[in-house]
C-alpha cells in the first residue's frame, strides 16, 4: 500500500479526490477501505478540530496499523473494522465518503454503493440524475470523476 501511495500520479489523484469531496473545516468524512489510514489522516487535517475523518477497513491488522500511524498526530481521525455492505452508521451521517481501489474486490457492488449513498448526507448535482438517489446518478458521478482525472492527466487529450 505504501509503495502505491508514494507514486506521484497517485498522490495527485488522491489530492483531487479530496478536493471533489469539498472537505472543509467541520466536515464529517468517511474513507472506506482505509488500509493503513494515510488518506484518513490527510482528510483529518482538512476537517479541522470541528470535524472528523473516519476510516473503515475489513482488516483488523490494517486498522491496528492505522491507529499506530495516527497516535502522535493529534488529528480528528478514527479507525474501525467494518464492512461496506453493512455500514454501522446512521443515515445521512457524513458530508462525504470515498472508496479508493475497493470496488474491484467486492462481491456485491450495488449493496456497497447503496450503503455509501445511505450514510452520505450530500446529494449529487441535480443535473446528474432526475432521481438524485438513483444508482445511475451516482455511477454517473463516479464515472465523471474518473474521466475527469484521466482527462486532466493530459494522457488522453
Amino acid at each position: 500500500l505504501d509503495a502505491v501511495t508514494a507514486i506521484t500520479e497517485m498522490k495527485r489523484y488522491k489530492k483531487k479526490s479530496f478536493k471533489l469531496l469539498n472537505i472543509s473545516d467541520g466536515s464529517y468524512v468517511l474513507d472506506i477501505g482505509c488500509g493503513t489510514g494515510d488518506d484518513v489522516l490527510k482528510m483529518a487535517k482538512l476537517v479541522g478540530s470541528n470535524g472528523k475523518a473516519i476510516g473503515i477497513d475489513n482488516s483488523k491488522s490494517l486498522r491496528e496499523e492505522a491507529n499506530l500511524r495516527s497516535e502522535l498526530k493529534l488529528l480528528p481521525a478514527q479507525f474501525r473494522v467494518g464492512d461496506v455492505h453493512k455500514l454501522d452508521f446512521a443515515n445521512d451521517t457524513f458530508d462525504g465518503c470515498r472508496a479508493d481501489r475497493v470496488f474491484q474486490h467486492l462481491n456485491n457492488r450495488q449493496q456497497a454503493l447503496s450503503e455509501m449513498i445511505r450514510i452520505n448526507a450530500c446529494e449529487p448535482a441535480p443535473s446528474v440524475s432526475p432521481n438524485a438517489r438513483s444508482f445511475g446518478g451516482y455511477f454517473s458521478v463516479l464515472i465523471g470523476f474518473v474521466c475527469g482525472i484521466a482527462a486532466d492527466s493530459g494522457k488522453h487529450n
